[in-house]
């Protein structure tokens, strides 16, 4: 056969060997990595899929951190030729179901009410993401790892302030114990925030009779009141302000301004790796974790309206309205994460009866920070 048939004919084995043993080269163009790594043979060596499981323990800003788990593990597949991987979307029932029935996922995202049934069958994850020194101890003893938080945020009815006379805040630093006194004078009924513990609303009872001042009880009542405009301050999880956000498409929403809140935060979305004996599987989830916490994959957190871990020399900015509000407020030094999700409100309460200084001051002690 002469030469150049039988190249020929090597060239239509290889591209026929190539099509069948790579799945989606038909779909989507080669990168530049992918060629690299395939010619080269750098590649991880495990091979086979990854069983990933998604409980959504956190709300992101658009409420769903699937989307943006499943795009980036997307990108890790195609970035690793022979890994690939298959999410089920789980709530917690679910979950402890399939964990009774002896089912095991290799990677797993998860929230803080999930953490005591999932913690313990974690192994320890390697990866050397620059966490934000606020998260650096939220690890969980590195067998789990957060991916990203959202926020808070202080909504406040901007008409309501300039029918007394007073102008919104600018900032929480504008919210000191003087101007606060004002608001109360002149608007007695002027705040509520988001709660989960009744017992707080107890506490915010008791503040109500010194400060004068009527603390809510949260929950969709709470921003039905802000909607209605019967209080003027409404302090909410950023998940809130981008849902009330969304409703100005369909109804009536109250002209507010927001004072964005990026540096708090109490839960997180966590993600961590499975016990297992397999050391190449668990060096390929090891893998998927540190692409997740790239800078890549964190800046990608626009896309649903979450906030980053991860802290990097290069600045990472956001477009959208409230995503970049959000981002752009966003301090290293002053990063403070709760422990539990009832000291939020301890935090809003003292905001409200005292003024910013004292509720800054409960932060550090609170955070253990200067």
């Amino acid at each position: 056969m002469p030469k150049l048939k039988r190249a020929a004919l090597f060239c239509c084995i290889l591209f026929v060997a190539a099509a069948v043993l790579w799945p989606g080269l038909w779909n989507q163009p080669l990168q530049h990595q992918q060629i690299s790594q395939w010619i080269r043979g750098k590649k991880l060596a495990y091979q086979g899929t990854l069983q990933v499981w998604y409980i959504p323990g956190h709300a992101s800003g658009t409420g769903d951190g699937s989307k943006w788990a499943k795009a980036r593990l997307d990108k890790f597949e195609k970035n690793n030729f022979g890994i690939f991987y298959e999410m089920q979307i789980l709530d917690t029932q679910g979950m402890q179901a399939k964990l009774s029935a002896g089912q095991r996922p290799d990677l797993v995202f998860f929230g803080s009410e999930q953490a005591d049934v999932v913690v313990p069958l974690l192994q320890q994850c390697e990866q050397t993401a620059k966490l934000a020194p606020a998260w650096q101890d939220k690890t969980v003893e590195q067998l789990a790892w957060p991916v990203f938080y959202s926020g808070y945020a202080i909504l406040v009815n901007e008409q309501a302030l300039y029918s007394v006379g007073l102008s919104p805040p600018l900032d929480i630093e504008d919210m000191d114990q003087a101007y606060l006194q004002q608001v109360q004078q002149a608007l007695p009924n002027a705040f509520a925030y988001e709660t989960k513990q009744a017992g707080l609303a107890a506490m915010g009872a008791q503040m109500n009779e010194q400060t004068r001042q009527v603390i809510v009880q949260g929950g969709s009542g709470t921003r039905a009141q802000f909607l209605k405009e019967e209080i003027a301050f409404f302090a909410c999880p950023a998940s809130t302000w981008y849902t009330i956000e969304g409703l100005s498409n369909t109804q009536s929403v109250p002209s507010y301004q927001a004072v964005p809140l990026s540096n708090l935060a109490v839960e997180a979305q966590y993600v961590g790796v499975m016990k297992t004996e397999d050391q190449a599987k668990t060096k390929a989830c090891n893998a998927a974790v540190a692409y997740l916490l790239s800078q890549n994959s964190q800046q990608a957190l626009e896309d649903i309206g979450a906030l980053p871990v991860i802290w990097t020399d290069e600045p990472m900015q956001a477009q959208g309205s409230i995503t970049g509000a959000l981002w752009q407020h966003r301090e290293e030094k002053n990063m403070c994460v709760l422990d539990k999700a009832e000291s939020i409100e301890t935090f809003f309460a003292t905001l409200q009866a005292s003024g910013f200084d004292d509720a800054a001051q409960w932060l550090r002690t609170a955070c253990n920070t200067p």
